[in-house]
């Protein structure tokens, strides 16, 4: 350890500033120094203060500069500030406590009244409130009811945010209510035929009946053979139903249907093909026989 050739010297310094304060040093029993001094009264809050200590040990510098940090608030600035913040509060103690003889304030019926409470007895009170126990011995008597309730919420779904995926079976209300509906993909290329619609497809579909009525009957000698007739009565038919323009085609069950004004059936065909059997599409349908 350095030992001061003599007794080291201090000085102050005040914002970075050295000062003429007296710094005072003195050796202590165990060989260590203590610097003391009085800080002016003009230095005030937030001075920041060092403490320069200057020693030579066998021609060697040992000067330390130590940081004292800055100038608090003393008490008293604190008491002053305090007081003058409870000025109003403290003017309302203006005699001694020991001076001021029993009012007419409230007793003890009055605090309890005051707060709420209908007996002097506070357990009494306390008594009406549901213990823990009794909170959970509620929950659990209930705990089918709340399951039931939950087992039917589970059930609802939600593939949109904060809306029920839900199939309404009657709704009474039909405010703002609106139904979807898909349409075939052909659907829009669905059109209604007219009679002459109707009529040229007659025609079309009876090109082989039509051609055999190649002469007027009148001059036709002798009867019609079996398949003369029926050609015939199909043409006929054809012809009656293109007129009135109510016919209906059923590939599935291979008939043409004809109908009176009245909407009753006035005759069903079977459509055969070139082999005689059903047919099932206008391209095979050669002949309509009368059922």
């Amino acid at each position: 350890m350095l030992i001061p050739d003599a007794l080291p010297s201090g000085i102050l310094i005040r914002n970075g500033i050295d000062t003429s304060v007296v710094v005072s040093v003195s050796t202590l029993v165990d060989g260590s120094f203590l610097a003391q001094s009085v800080l002016p009264s003009n230095w005030i809050e937030g001075d920041v203060v060092h403490l320069r200590i200057t020693a030579i040990s066998s021609g060697l510098d040992l000067t330390q500069t130590i940081d004292l940090g800055e100038i608090g608030v003393s008490g008293n600035a604190i008491a002053s500030a305090v007081r003058t913040n409870l000025t109003a509060e403290l003017a309302r103690i203006d005699v001694a406590v020991s001076s001021v003889s029993g009012g007419s304030g409230l007793n003890a019926a009055g605090v309890r009244s005051a707060i709420g409470l209908a007996s002097a007895n506070l357990d009494t009170q306390l008594s009406t409130v549901p213990t823990v126990v009794q909170i959970r011995q509620e929950i659990d008597s209930n705990s089918a009811q709340i399951a039931a309730v939950k087992t039917k919420t589970d059930q609802f779904i939600f593939t949109a945010a904060n809306r029920v995926d839900a199939t309404a079976i009657t709704v009474s209300d039909k405010t703002g209510y609106s139904l979807s509906q898909v349409f075939p993909a052909n659907f829009s290329n669905f059109v209604v035929p007219s009679a002459l619609d109707n009529a040229l497809a007659v025609r079309t579909n009876l090109t082989v009946e039509l051609a055999r009525i190649d002469v007027a009957v009148s001059s036709v000698s002798g009867g019609f053979n079996n398949s003369d007739r029926v050609a015939l009565l199909s043409a006929q038919s054809a012809a009656l139903a293109t007129a009135d323009g109510r016919q209906r085609i059923n590939y599935l069950l291979s008939t043409f249907t004809q109908y009176n004004l009245d909407g009753s059936v006035r005759r069903v065909f079977n459509l055969t093909d070139e082999n005689n059997s059903p047919a099932t599409s206008g391209q095979t349908a050669i002949e309509r026989i009368p059922q």
